[in-house]
């Protein structure tokens, strides 16, 4: 797996009592926000926005775009995640028009392809200041970033009093595209700001805490001015509205109530790990990293952004064939070559449950199992006993083998995570994920911050967080952060 950054924000509950409660799934190129823009302070503003990816820039020409403002084609400001053979890929773009002409502020000049964490995206421009590094300042987790030029395009600042198409009379602007058509964002946003007539500092929206992780804190006493918004999406009937006391929300594009996902930078879920990327074999995954379709006939395994050593940890699946296997594995087993060429329960340290047959995989070798079957549209649940060192196995609600996974030490029922391996250790961490062979099968995962599946009965864990079909076993819980702090 790849080594990720230590102070992106995984959701720290270091927050000193503030929490953002939501944030919305976008899929690229259909769901956005959008509005037309009125006169504003075009030379003095500062946009802030959480964003965690669900997949990364790997195609040629492949932009994501997190916000743009603009008055004609190809007359933007924008931000963007960008990745091709042509320019350093995953970096982040910023390119802001002045009065018509196209200035490419810069990229950055480190990648960002952390798939398991939040960012903070923070651009700050002032024109009138008179030292041109003070005029534009672009801020990544509470750091100012230094931006670079790429392919023969040299990076700079605005010109001084130069106004941009922030805020520009019969303008538009959008969050998550670029304007209406195309390179729009796929992953998570949250508490999306803009202030009209302040270029404020990163510790406006956030902080250090004692872990050195950047964290969010209330913006509520910002000065918005008259232009500015505060999207927090959590006004399910009008994912657009603004917080910010002032009417200056956005128009929604195919969003509705059910992109709404309690996965935010003050509770961070567990994802399906994007960070292995098999070209002309999948579409990545999709819908906020929920969905898998095989578009030809190869295992490929996916599992969780987040890895446990310990506690008791609860995640649904639905089975979109019965060529799926449903388990986990040691992280550290879990290779690129393994997923994309392998299923779970066919390398060491890892256990697959097979729905074709219902057989258990355990390190390559098969074991009889109980018969519990699965296909399409059965819900599957892992529960994954790390204390005791089991984990079991349920089709929609039952558990096979009579399992019970709040037997503790006795495991009645369970797969000790030893079967077929000496080498296993109580420290290992281990992820839940699944395993896909057909093509043109859509499978789904549920870790409870965000789901397409069907949810009829909205079961939480015992300290209230998931949405599952059916509920958690006493003492499991979902895959997110204040979870981990309390348990792993």
């Amino acid at each position: 797996m790849e080594t990720l950054q230590r102070t992106a924000n995984r959701g720290s509950v270091s927050t000193g009592g503030y929490d953002i409660e939501r944030s919305v799934k976008l899929q690229r190129t259909s769901e956005y926000f959008i509005k037309d823009t009125t006169q504003g302070d075009q030379q003095k503003w500062t946009f802030s926005t959480w964003v965690k990816r669900s997949n990364l820039s790997n195609s040629t020409d492949e932009y994501m775009n997190i916000w743009s403002a603009g008055k004609a084609t190809s007359n933007y400001c924008h931000i963007y995640f960008r990745g091709d053979s042509s320019y350093p890929t995953n970096r982040i773009f910023i390119y802001l028009d002045n009065g018509g002409t196209q200035f490419f502020l810069g990229a950055t000049s480190r990648s960002f392809r952390d798939t398991a964490s939040w960012y903070h995206i923070l651009l700050a421009t002032d024109t009138t200041q008179g030292t041109d590094s003070n005029r534009n300042k672009f801020y990544v987790n509470g750091v100012q970033e230094t931006l670079v030029g790429v392919s023969g395009a040299a990076a700079g600042f605005s010109t001084q009093n130069a106004s941009t198409r922030v805020n520009d009379n019969g303008g538009r602007m959008s969050v998550g595209n670029l304007d209406s058509t195309t390179h729009s964002f796929n992953g998570y946003m949250a508490e999306t700001i803009l202030l009209d007539g302040t270029q404020a500092s990163p510790t406006s929206f956030g902080k250090f805490d004692d872990n050195g992780t950047w964290v969010p804190i209330d913006p509520s006493g910002l000065t918005f001015g008259s232009k500015g918004f505060w999207l927090e999406y959590k006004t399910l009937n009008n994912m657009g509205a603004d917080s910010s006391g002032g009417s200056n929300g956005f128009s929604v594009q195919n969003i509705n109530q059910g992109d709404s996902a309690t996965d935010s930078p003050t509770n961070n879920f567990s994802i399906l790990n994007a960070l292995h990327y098999y070209s002309g074999v999948y579409t990545s995954p999709m819908q906020g990293g929920t969905e898998i379709e095989i578009q030809s006939a190869a295992w490929k395994t996916f599992v969780s952004t987040i890895a446990v050593s310990s506690g008791k940890w609860y995640v649904e699946f639905e089975a979109g064939t019965a060529t799926t296997f449903c388990g986990v594995s040691d992280v550290n087993e879990v290779t690129g070559v393994q997923q994309n060429q392998n299923y779970l329960g066919n390398w060491d340290k890892s256990i697959g449950f097979y729905g074709i047959s219902g057989l258990l995989f355990i390190d390559g070798a098969t074991s009889t199992w109980s018969g519990l079957a699965y296909g399409d549209g059965d819900k599957i649940g892992i529960a994954l006993d790390k204390d005791n060192g089991y984990v079991y196995m349920s089709k929609n609600g039952v558990y096979a083998n009579s399992g019970n996974p709040t037997s503790g030490s006795s495991g009645t029922g369970g797969v000790a995570l030893t079967t077929g391996n000496a080498a296993y250790q109580a420290s290992d961490q281990y992820v839940i994920g699944m395993s896909v062979q057909p093509a043109n099968a859509t499978t789904y995962a549920n870790y409870g911050g965000f789901t397409t599946m069907s949810i009829s009965s909205a079961a939480s864990d015992g300290n209230g967080y998931g949405n599952f079909e059916y509920a958690p076993p006493s003492g499991y819980f979902a895959l997110c952060t204040k979870n981990l702090a309390e348990y792993g």
